[in-house]
């Protein structure tokens, strides 16, 4: 398959693409096949408990009402166990690809790294500081990118957020509320950046999500519900979605370039 180049960033990639990635399609496909009928074995699994502990209740002499709640209990326990174990199929599969894939991209683009855990920290108060996403108690991060564009750092990674709440009887909730990208850029200096409404750097930023400023931090961040790096899925081949996945990670890092090419370009800092 070709690769389109449509973006500034991927000039040159459809070689890449097809000399490192191309191959490696088949085998991906072959996991995907593997990892798919596993999830459905799982999912076959947890419907032959829930029918059989049905089919026991049922037949035990228990009220009606108590056989109820205890059928609609066991049925739904058993699909969160089986959604469960898809999902987990599904970041397994996607954390193979990204293995394979994002060495070659980060071949590509000049001074990039990656980091599947993201164990770097990302400072999530500052975006809620900004009211860049809403106010959480806690954060997980996935799929770190760490780079340099024009000798200007920048992050960008996955972020889950969520509130906690402890009710009066000690029990604990926890609700997501913002899933979606993170990205901060380093300024060269605290020069105040024109972030007007209709301002050419918002408008910019808007193709994707908001932007704020922070002193010598740029801050930006949108929802993106699939996850960064959402490579593959186990329902659909490889070869479908994978040139696509590719495409919407570089135009993350484009926007990301374009945005750092304005600041350098009005700044008068030409350097390349």
């Amino acid at each position: 398959m070709t690769y389109p180049e449509t973006l500034r960033i991927e000039t040159g990639f459809a070689p890449v693409f097809e000399t490192r990635i191309t191959p490696l399609l088949s085998s991906m496909e072959a996991k995907r096949k593997r990892l798919n009928l596993l999830g459905w074995l799982i999912v076959a699994f947890f419907a032959a408990v829930a029918i059989g502990i049905s089919g026991y209740v049922l037949t035990s002499g228990a009220d009606s009402t108590g056989a109820f709640l205890i059928i609609v209990f066991v049925v739904a326990l058993s699909g969160l166990c089986a959604y469960v174990g898809r999902l987990w199929l599904t970041g397994s599969l996607e954390a193979k690809l990204a293995g394979q894939v994002m060495p070659v991209i980060c071949d590509f683009v000049p001074n990039l790294t990656y980091d599947r855990a993201a164990k770097a920290n990302f400072p999530t108060k500052s975006l809620q500081y900004n009211n860049l996403v809403p106010r959480h108690d806690v954060a997980s991060f996935e799929d770190h990118l760490a780079g340099s564009y024009r000798g200007i750092p920048y992050d960008v990674v996955e972020l889950h957020l969520q509130t906690r709440e402890t009710d009066h009887e000690g029990t604990t909730e926890s609700e997501t509320v913002f899933k979606g990208v993170g990205v901060r850029i380093a300024l060269p200096s605290d020069r105040a950046l024109d972030l007007e409404e209709d301002s050419p750097l918002r408008d910019l930023a808007e193709e994707a999500g908001d932007i704020e400023q922070d002193g010598v931090t740029l801050y930006l961040s949108w929802d993106r519900k699939e996850g960064l790096l959402a490579l593959a899925s186990l329902s659909g081949p490889v070869q479908d979605s994978i040139a696509q996945q590719i495409h919407l990670l570089f135009a993350d890092l484009d926007l990301v370039h374009r945005i750092i090419d304005h600041i350098l370009d009005e700044a008068g800092q030409g350097v390349a």
